[in-house]
């Protein structure tokens, strides 16, 4: 098993991840995916508390990217098995109400996605996620939590819907398929088409050489998509299960 210990701390702060840890336990005990890491129980400890889950052997994308870029379809199943996550941790019904569970996971990034030596993916760290569910202990929004490399737009003004997941992994897949570190997204409508573009060209110049097995017609496709993903309404992007 892995466990996960809250570090020492006092202060506000520190009483809300401790909130957050146990909301992570009780988030990863509702969902059932292959690629959302599985929970084995919250426990207290003499110091705190601790979440003992299951151990994943393997690398995150962030150390894949370190050999260079990762191929097209490699990076398509990847993307296909964490939507597939998001969509069903949005969608799952809770036992106890029968609703949506609607959790939001809002730190998707490279360091968050693991890959096993069987080419399994699992998604990690729900500490900052959202999610309706009646035992819920943090509801402050007075800390923003994320990445802001890989934060859309509308998280700073404290909008946080399922689109802000994928607009992540659309970064994540542009990182991926590039071996780029690009810039945090900009805030202004105007700079962030600036900032897509360059991702999307930077993506075409990628795919464009003759290792890669997708037509030009598949490219377009996939830079459609990927250009969805990054679009700077929310609105404008599509879903999980799309």
């Amino acid at each position: 098993v892995a466990i996960k210990l809250l570090a020492k701390g006092t202060g506000k702060l520190a009483n809300e991840m401790a909130l957050r840890l146990r909301d992570e336990a009780r988030i990863l005990g509702l969902i059932q995916h292959r690629a959302v890491v599985g929970v084995d129980g919250l426990v207290r400890l003499e110091n705190g508390w601790a979440v003992v889950m299951e151990y994943v052997s393997g690398v995150d994308t962030s150390m894949l990217v370190q050999h260079g870029p990762c191929p097209i379809r490699v990076c398509l199943e990847i993307m296909e098995e964490v939507a597939s996550a998001l969509h069903a941790a949005y969608n799952h019904a809770s036992t106890a109400t029968g609703a949506p569970l609607r959790l939001i996971h809002r730190d998707i990034k490279p360091s968050n996605i693991r890959i096993t030596a069987r080419g399994e993916v699992k998604i990690l760290d729900f500490g900052v996620a959202r999610a309706d569910f009646e035992t819920r202990e943090a509801h402050t929004r007075s800390t923003l939590f994320g990445s802001y490399q890989y934060m859309a737009p509308e998280r700073l003004d404290g909008i946080d819907g399922p689109e802000v997941d994928i607009y992540a992994l659309g970064l994540v897949a542009a990182r991926m398929l590039t071996s780029l570190a690009f810039a945090e997204p900009p805030k202004h409508a105007t700079r962030h088409s600036s900032f897509v573009k360059g991702i999307v060209d930077s993506i075409k110049a990628r795919l464009a050489q003759p290792d890669e097995s997708m037509d030009e017609e598949q490219q377009q496709v996939f830079c459609t998509m990927l250009e969805q993903m990054l679009a700077y309404e929310p609105e404008d992007r599509p879903t999980a299960r799309d």
